[in-house]
């Protein structure tokens, strides 16, 4: 393939993406078509075939190379198994959830579907639980779900919020939260 061709499939799956984006923050991905998709990307029908499946095809791709991405992030830092979660780790996601807050606010939508929200969640597979050994098997997952989900919530108030808060006090928010609850606001 030449390096004309090859712009062009790159040009024309981000047009597709960013069509996909555009639509999924007025519209759940059921109610987009592909006819949709083609209208706004200003893209043929036949193009979108050459390149997915159906609009759940693009949206998985997107989902998987946000997930790559953000993998890619993690996989570069160090791991510190005294706390199982630091700035080091936290403030290279949130800075990537900020500079691709439009994507990753629809991702994590109620119009899309929960693909990248229980992708995330696994990613507890990078995070020392060492600290949770008082624990039994059960009430660690319950802790390590209650911790996940609650940063799930607040990443997502973050970015509808329109980021006001530092990535660096963000981070430091959901670690405090993470590793001594609410008990870190006693005074």
């Amino acid at each position: 393939m030449s390096k004309t061709n090859d712009r062009r499939v790159k040009m024309t799956k981000l047009l597709l993406q960013e069509a996909l984006v555009e639509l999924l923050q007025v519209k759940h991905i059921s109610k987009i078509s592909v006819t949709n998709l083609c209208e706004t990307a200003d893209v043929h029908r036949s193009t979108f075939y050459t390149h997915y499946a159906d609009q759940y095809d693009l949206l998985k791709q997107i989902q998987a190379d946000v997930v790559l991405n953000i993998r890619h992030y993690m996989e570069q830092q160090t791991v510190d198994t005294t706390h199982p979660v630091n700035e080091q780790k936290l403030i290279p996601i949130l800075e990537y959830g900020k500079k691709n807050a439009a994507l990753i606010s629809v991702l994590l939508s109620e119009n899309s579907d929960d693909t990248l929200e229980n992708e995330i969640m696994q990613f507890v597979n990078f995070i020392s639980l060492t600290h949770l050994d008082q624990f039994d098997e059960q009430m660690k997952e319950y802790v390590v779900l209650f911790g996940v989900s609650g940063s799930m919530a607040i990443l997502k108030k973050w970015l509808k919020n329109g980021m006001k808060e530092s990535t660096e006090s963000l981070a430091q928010l959901i670690i405090q939260l993470t590793e001594n609850g609410t008990y870190y606001y006693d005074d």
